[in-house]
């Protein structure tokens, strides 16, 4: 779904779905319904629309759960792939996750695929072994296994009530040292990453440059937002991931605000 993405308004979304157009973006859907980049959670009847969208067009769909299992607690989100087997279970679907961010392994490579068996055995057993080669098998054997245990249960229940309160704390940092209007940052409750502008002393610059002064005056490395680079609509943004302790956080922000880093 195409969609318009402004740091001050959230996300909204576009009434013309484009149907009808030879370029629609439902010929090739990919439906995300925890926001990516923003975090913003997507209501049920907007994912049925674009489900139904998509059946009209004819599409395979692909579910994208980039934030799987980041959300605030308090809140529930949206799930495109519970919608999905309500409305249309016949339709040809694959609903991918990444386990890098939930549970703080990027560098192991590893997610998860959900499909019909006949789709999983031919993309598995045909097409991914003979166009690439398998790849962290050991680990994804250690994951397998540490998710079947209690232990597994209890990370994630500690992990979702620390996001919570580090959303809680960043946001409050944000605005009381950088600066910021709460308005135009985005703490997304269901993402593990805040989105922040750039400083507005820096935004005749670029991302990688201001990454790049930040992280040599201060030790700070802030992530890439390729989202707004890429976009007219929007100023230009950095990402600030969750995953580490609060104080690590804390101290991140502290030394950002007293090098001049501030909205």
């Amino acid at each position: 779904m195409r969609r318009l993405i402004r740091a001050e308004r959230g996300v909204r979304e576009r009434s013309d779905l484009g149907l009808q157009q030879p370029d629609s973006p439902f010929r090739r859907p990919q439906l995300n319904a925890q926001h990516n980049p923003t975090g913003a959670n997507w209501r049920p009847d907007l994912v049925r629309r674009a489900l139904a969208a998509a059946r009209t067009a004819g599409s395979a769909i692909l579910l994208d759960d980039a934030y799987f299992g980041a959300h605030d607690l308090r809140r529930t989100p949206t799930s495109a792939l519970r919608l999905l087997l309500e409305e249309s279970p016949a339709s040809r679907w694959l609903a991918v996750r990444s386990l890098g961010k939930q549970f703080h392994c990027s560098g192991w490579g590893i997610g998860a695929m959900t499909a019909h068996p006949r789709t999983l055995d031919e993309l598995v057993n045909q097409w991914q072994f003979h166009r690439s080669f398998a790849s962290a098998i050991p680990l994804q054997e250690a994951m397998a296994t540490w998710l079947a245990s209690p232990e597994s249960e209890n990370y994630l229940a500690e992990q979702g009530r620390e996001y919570t309160h580090k959303r809680a704390v960043v946001r409050e940092l944000l605005s009381s040292e950088l600066g910021y209007p709460e308005t135009i940052t985005q703490v997304g409750e269901f993402a593990p990453f805040a989105r922040v502008p750039l400083p507005r002393a820096r935004r005749r610059g670029s991302v990688t440059q201001f990454r790049r002064e930040c992280l040599t005056g201060t030790g700070v490395l802030v992530g890439v937002d390729r989202w707004s680079a890429t976009s007219d609509d929007e100023p230009l943004c950095y990402r600030l991931y969750l995953g580490p302790s609060l104080p690590v956080l804390q101290e991140a922000l502290h030394r950002m605000s007293r090098a001049g880093h501030g909205y």
